[in-house]
């Protein structure tokens, strides 16, 4: 029996569809199960016919399973261009991003991806040979904000059985089995040669990757309070930041990464504690060990402890959250309103980031303005909310991972802008 938890019966869900054995399963799984399926498939146009035949299956599935479809054509070499990312990364974007305008507009809490087991031990070693702490390396989570993964505790034959099962069947594509993407290379050659000297590896990595969680937590905590002792109004105050400490590399970049910083640039920062005068590092100025933001006067900064003194507020118990998935509110984990924290609601400064629901890393607010084609005014006009430095909303566009509401979550935080 596979549980479909959190999401439930009768309600609405987004279902990333491409055509493969895990999305096939799980759009199966879901409309079995009652859930109001919209199947969401987006042709990318890399593969030629290839990909106009996963779309065609991908359509036939969901026709299979009642299923609502939608299907996205993408100019993958247009974002590449302009971003100068990766095939792969724009890929990702452009999926993610679509996905969350289909759940606005059909109001749905929730994603649905077909995330399985081997994924999730592909990315603890994908993370690995990057280079990361622990929260890297605790594999991928069951629910991520409005990401819900229902099959991360199967295996990839356990999926494919099921599809058999079914009768759907499913499409391969061609370049899953080409060692071009580092995943690939992972699945091919690393996954087997460690299964082939340690057999059962792959159960002990699983166990593994729960234990970091859990320390990852630990640390979550630990940095917490490390943050309130350096915190001073909208910034930070290192005069007594001891820059002798072995680990002082480490605290500063747990003190400082919740705002947007990375190993990098906080080793930057630490460089310049002792030095003195004025630096700049994007949208933050170091000065005199005080590390400030550039803020905006084009706008009335509403700025306050208590989140309630500057827009609409109220804390509701979880199982009211549907009610408010619209687009126009921001549903936070109500433990975010947990002691004194400063809140602001502003204009958009350039620089500005957010770590975007179910996406790792973080992307600059203007180029996600950039692509919702929004015009110069409304870009102009467009507010965030922040949490002592941290943005949390794009207002009424786009939502933060952090405070993201999970399946531990009791009570939820509903904000909406009172401006105009």
């Amino acid at each position: 029996m596979i549980s479909i938890e959190p999401l439930k019966p009768g309600e609405p869900v987004i279902v990333g569809l491409s055509g493969g054995a895990d999305s096939v399963a799980l759009t199966a799984l879901l409309a079995r199960a009652g859930c109001r399926v919209v199947a969401a498939h987006v042709n990318y146009g890399l593969r030629g016919a290839e990909s106009d035949r996963d779309e065609a299956h991908a359509r036939a599935v969901a026709g299979k399973f009642g299923a609502a479809f939608e299907v996205l054509r993408a100019d993958v070499g247009e974002r590449c261009r302009r971003h100068g990312i990766s095939v792969e990364m724009a890929c990702r974007e452009i999926r993610y991003e679509w996905f969350e305008e289909l759940r606005r507009r059909y109001g749905a809490y929730y994603v649905a991806v077909g995330h399985h087991r081997e994924d999730s031990v592909e990315t603890f070693f994908l993370n690995l040979s990057r280079g990361t702490g622990v929260r890297g390396l605790r594999g991928i989570s069951r629910v991520n904000g409005h990401i819900v993964r229902p099959l991360i505790e199967l295996t990839r034959a356990e999926i494919e059985t099921y599809v058999a099962s079914t009768g759907a069947g499913f499409v391969n594509d061609s370049t899953n089995a080409a060692d071009g993407f580092a995943r690939n290379r992972v699945r091919h050659h690393v996954v087997p040669a460690l299964e082939s000297v340690c057999p059962g590896a792959l159960d002990g990595l699983r166990r593994t990757m729960a234990i970091l969680d859990e320390d990852s937590r630990l640390l979550d905590d630990y940095a917490a309070g490390l943050r309130k002792c350096f915190r001073r109004g909208n910034g930070w105050d290192f005069s007594t930041f001891d820059l002798s400490d072995p680990l002082a590399s480490a605290r500063l970049y747990q003190i400082l990464a919740p705002a947007g910083f990375n190993r990098a640039s906080t080793d930057a920062i630490l460089t310049a504690l002792p030095l003195g005068g004025e630096r700049r590092f994007g949208s933050w100025r170091l000065e005199r060990k005080r590390l400030m933001p550039f803020e905006t006067a084009e706008y009335p900064v509403l700025e306050s402890e208590q989140l309630g003194d500057i827009v609409d507020l109220s804390v509701l118990p979880r199982d009211r959250m549907k009610e408010f998935a619209d687009g126009r509110h921001l549903i936070l984990d109500a433990s975010a309103l947990d002691g004194d924290h400063r809140w602001v609601f502003r204009l958009w400064n350039r620089g500005d980031r957010i770590k975007l629901l179910g996406m790792n890393g973080s992307r600059l607010v203007s180029d996600i303005l950039k692509d919702l084609h929004l015009s110069h005014d409304d870009r102009r006009r467009t507010r965030v909310l922040t949490r002592d430095g941290e943005l949390l909303w794009i207002e009424g566009l786009r939502q933060s991972r952090l405070f993201a509401v999970t399946e531990t979550t009791e009570a939820i935080a509903v904000v909406a802008s009172s401006l105009e």
